[in-house]
Formats: C-alpha cells, structure tokens, sequence
C-alpha cells in the first residue's frame, strides 16, 4: 500500500528516499540509514515521514527537502547528518526535529526563517550554517560543539527555551537565553551581537563567554559569572534583573554605558 512501516527484523537502508504521498513509519526501535538525500512530498503532494518510536533514529547522507505539503513527525528520535563534503541544504520547512547530529565534514545549509530543536543539537564536525536573513533557530535541549563550527555569516537568533540546558564552546550571532531552569556554559563562548537574559545563565567551571555586542539582563533574568573571568565589547550593558559571582568582566570597547 501507500503507507509502509518499518517495524520487521531488522533496520532499513537505501540509496536516496522520495516520499512521493502517502505515509512512511520507522517504528519498533528499527533505523533507517539513507545514503542520499530525503525529500518528504513532492510538488502539492502529502507525503509523511513519521518516527513512531524514541529509539528509531534516522541517518540522512544528503540533503533533507520538506515539500509544499510535506510532513516530518520526530517522535521523539535523532535524526543525524552525515555528509563528508560539499553542501548540503536542510530545508524542514516548520517541522520540528527532536534531536539533531551533524557528523560530517560537509557545510550543512539551514533553510528557513524559524527552525526548532526541541532536543539536543550537536556539532561534532562540519560546518552548520544558517542562511535566511534574521532566522530564529530555537533550541530546547543542550547544544554541544565537540568538533565543527557554527556560522554567523547570516544575522539571526539562537533562543534557548528549555529547561536545564548544557552549552558547550559556541558561536552566536545573537543570543536569547530564555525558559526555564539554568543555562549552563561550558568553555568558551562567543557572543558576536546581542545578548538578552530572560532566565539563568551560569558559566562553568573554566568557562568564558565573549561578549561583543549589547548585554541586556531582563526582569527575572540572572547571569551568574562562575567567579570566572569574561570580556564586553558592546556599548551597552543594562541590567534589569541580576548579576551574580566573584568573577570579572573586562570592559574593552569604546564609549560604553552602564
């Protein structure tokens, strides 16, 4: 029929994947590993790639295209980039991923003005680069770069909306830390344009954060220093909320305001 699942013994494999209309499940615990590229509904058409299961995870070896009328469902699972070269576009077109890895050595393209993760991202090579103008990438688990790099050609705003989240040695361009619980950053970090504190932030243990644009601590925001030693660079820094530890923050622009 139109709507196959996989659910038998084993995992699934293929070249490249077109869901022209009709459903596709990866369900049971099984994966599914695509060489290539997916493309999920073609033109006007309704076709449906759906994760039934937490633990049956998706490898995509080349570009991943959502159509006009297309439907991604994560259930819950990873979906990870493996591309070694070239570029590759990521286009889901409103769609939620759950977790996302990238994991290889290709320039992996976002396409869209708004993009959510609600799990972790992790960058563990490559090369991840936004690419419409002011996007918003939000993001509601931890978000880690153990290897690769993060693009901030394009101007546009990472937001942290989850609970407890981990950090680990980013680059923004702009930066919202909001939701709930502690936004814990672990080695060093880069700010390049704005950074707004909605929640908590709090620097780890040898942790740093370089901060090159405007700092603004909301109501009910709280930066907490780590007791660790950190830089701005921007012209303004307002705090409506609190700022917490022993540390210190070295003020190197021009004319700056407090």
């Amino acid at each position: 029929g139109n709507n196959p699942t996989l659910n038998s013994t084993s995992n699934g494999s293929c070249k490249s994947l077109t869901i022209t209309d009709g459903t596709l499940t990866i369900d049971a615990g099984y994966d599914l590993s695509v060489a290539g590229d997916i493309e999920i509904g073609t033109l006007s058409n309704t076709g449906i790639l759906a994760i039934g299961n937490t633990t049956s995870d998706i490898t995509a070896g080349g570009m991943w295209t959502r159509g006009t009328n297309g439907v991604f469902i994560d259930g819950g699972a990873t979906v990870t980039f493996t591309a070694g070269s070239g570029t590759v576009n990521i286009d889901p077109k409103g769609d939620d991923f759950n977790n996302v890895i990238f994991n290889g050595g290709a320039t992996f393209t976002l396409i869209g003005s708004n993009i959510d993760v609600s799990g972790t991202l992790t960058i563990s090579n490559g090369n991840v680069t936004p690419t419409t103008d002011d996007y918003t990438l939000t993001i509601g688990g931890d978000l880690n770069n153990s290897g690769g790099s993060f693009s901030t050609g394009t101007n546009g705003t990472v937001v942290l909306d989850g609970a407890a989240q981990a950090i680990t040695t980013m680059t923004f361009d702009n930066l919202t830390v909001s939701g709930t619980g502690t936004k814990t950053f672990n080695g060093a970090n880069t700010i390049e344009d704005e950074l707004i504190v909605n929640s908590t932030l709090a620097v780890a243990s040898s942790g740093s954060l370089d901060m090159e644009d405007n700092v603004t601590i909301n109501s009910g925001g709280t930066l907490n220093d780590g007791d660790e030693s950190h830089t701005f660079a921007g012209t303004t820094w307002t705090n409506n909320g609190t700022y917490s530890g022993s540390g210190t923050v070295t003020f190197d622009g021009a004319a700056q305001y407090i």
